[in-house]
């Protein structure tokens, strides 16, 4: 009786490792991304200021993705996967920057052709297109249009002119452009509701106007300055619901930075998908802490089935 017991006990857990065996061997062979991160950088630069990723970090954090399997996908894909219609290699990331500068590029690109990497950049068209383009800090449209031939970078609009405080009251309170009713000088006054929508309407077109007439390129994303849909109004609590109205007017994508541990900080497909997370890397980051970021936040699989 002994002896049965501990064969069958034995059989037992011999068919228990194999279930799990084949499982884990199921898991390991599904190879297509059941969602996407999307990283933010701003400047990329030599000396640390507290708010940009020192360039050594950057390149070590690079070299890290590659080397544990991460491969970027261009703006089109991500848009084809975040509707459903495209399926993606799994470890793939979507590499952005924000603000046209000249550091997001310079520092960056050899970076990408040494990895056969991609990247995103935002761009202020008020700075890098609409007022003649480019200075010592922003881009310029011959730079842009190099990057574009290149085939490593993809232009997309970070507005025109909402990039900067504006006054929103008679006392001089400095404000989000997205998120209040401007003070108007010289009407002694406020915006009205339908100022509002026109102004931030006409933001959203004329940047996305600014690029594709300056470059012929196609803008399908737009990410909001500061990273502020609406969410921090100062006199105007109704701002959110109507950027998110106005914005889908024009691009099918909008990008925002997400808290950290407040929510899923990856993007899973859904046809209504709208908003799109970004993780913004700290500047106190090596390549250990992001890669900690994303295996923690990747979806988890269970090792059993029923």
């Amino acid at each position: 009786k002994s002896s049965f017991a501990y064969t069958n006990n034995k059989n037992l857990t011999a068919s228990i490792i194999s279930i799990f065996d084949d499982t884990d061997s199921t898991i390991k062979n599904n190879d297509n991304a059941k969602s996407i991160p999307v990283l933010l950088y701003h400047g990329i630069i030599e000396n640390p200021d507290g708010s940009n990723i020192l360039l050594e970090d950057f390149k070590e954090q690079m070299f890290a993705l590659k080397k544990a399997g991460w491969q970027t996908i261009n703006i089109d894909d991500f848009y084809s996967f975040m509707k459903g219609e495209k399926k993606l290699p799994d470890k793939s990331f979507l590499l952005t920057f924000d603000d046209g500068r000249k550091d997001s590029y310079y520092p960056v690109d050899p970076i990408l052709k040494v990895l056969n990497y991609n990247a995103v950049i935002f761009v202020i068209t008020k700075y890098s297109v609409s007022e003649g383009g480019g200075s010592a800090y922003y881009l310029s449209n011959d730079e842009l249009e190099r990057m574009i031939k290149s085939d490593r970078w993809n232009i997309q609009s970070h507005s025109r002119d909402g990039h900067i405080l504006y006054f929103i009251d008679e006392g001089g309170t400095k404000g989000n452009f997205f998120s209040n009713k401007l003070w108007l000088e010289d009407k002694q006054r406020n915006e009205t509701v339908e100022e509002f929508k026109e102004r931030v309407f006409n933001d959203f077109l004329n940047s996305k106007n600014d690029l594709e007439n300056e470059s012929g390129i196609k803008v399908t994303s737009f990410a909001y300055p500061l990273g502020d849909f609406g969410e921090k109004p100062l006199n105007f609590p109704e701002a959110k619901n109507i950027i998110l109205d106005m914005v889908k007017l024009v691009y099918p994508m909008s990008f925002y930075q997400i808290w950290h541990g407040k929510d899923f900080s990856f993007n899973y497909p859904s046809e209504n998908q709208f908003l799109i997370k970004r993780i913004e890397v700290r500047p106190y980051w090596n390549s250990d802490n992001l890669l900690k970021v994303l295996n923690t936040a990747k979806e988890k699989n269970l090792p059993y089935f029923d």
